[in-house]
């Protein structure tokens, strides 16, 4: 994930576990006993990149985000909560904000290959190609077909993140905020694996330094 990331390539398995439930929980699973929960979300909306309310984003159109044009902070707190209250997805628009800043600086365009696990990083959150197509098969599909060029769309790629992280709650609904930060990270299993608690401390002392810079007034709380 981008120079913005706080991993090595040492650890690029354990971040296959964070973000790539198709190709590695099952590992997780089968070694550490994780148990991760099928349960598809409620029904979606079926909103399209074209007839969902983006209008504040004034440089997006038609599906296309201009290179090097980096999103603003007001810009990414109003797709986080579009896409919170649209699709009733079970994240925090704070935490999004946060997570979207570590991961990518708000640059939608960023891409980095992890040739691991023969896939890639992309966009405004990061997420693995495999994650947001496993997830896609899971229920949340209102973007449609997730492909690498529409992960760098910053509505798509909001909307796999905060996927993901919902999905992580409905799996493990009695984890705190910390934890599912941390899983974000390091993945569900992120407790059982050698180096995943401090790699994971080090990220997640990350996402406390930078979120208490964002002063930003939500009305639900998150």
């Amino acid at each position: 994930m981008d120079s913005f990331a706080l991993i090595g390539g040492g650890v690029l398995l354990l971040l296959a576990a964070a973000m790539s439930p198709l190709a590695a929980f099952s590992k997780i699973s089968r070694h550490f006993g994780t148990g991760v929960s099928s349960t598809a979300p409620g029904t979606m909306s079926g909103a399209t990149l074209d007839n969902v309310d983006l209008s504040g984003l004034a440089d997006f159109q038609q599906n296309q985000w201009p290179k090097d044009r980096r999103l603003t902070e007001q810009e990414v707190k109003q797709l986080a909560r579009h896409i919170i209250s649209t699709y009733g997805l079970n994240a925090g628009q704070k935490q999004l904000l946060t997570l979207s800043f570590i991961e990518s600086s708000w640059r939608p365009w960023v891409t980095r290959d992890e040739p691991q696990i023969n896939d890639k990083s992309i966009g405004l959150m990061q997420t693995l190609l495999l994650t947001a197509q496993d997830l896609y098969s899971k229920g949340y599909t209102a973007p449609g077909q997730p492909t690498e060029a529409r992960l760098k769309d910053p509505f798509v790629s909001m909307y796999y993140g905060a996927a993901y992280i919902d999905w992580l709650k409905k799996g493990w609904p009695d984890k705190g905020d910390e934890w599912y930060v941390r899983a974000y990270n390091g993945g569900p299993g992120w407790e059982r694996t050698p180096r995943g608690p401090a790699m994971t401390q080090a990220y997640f002392d990350k996402y406390v330094r930078e979120i208490r810079k964002f002063s930003i007034s939500i009305r639900t709380g998150n």
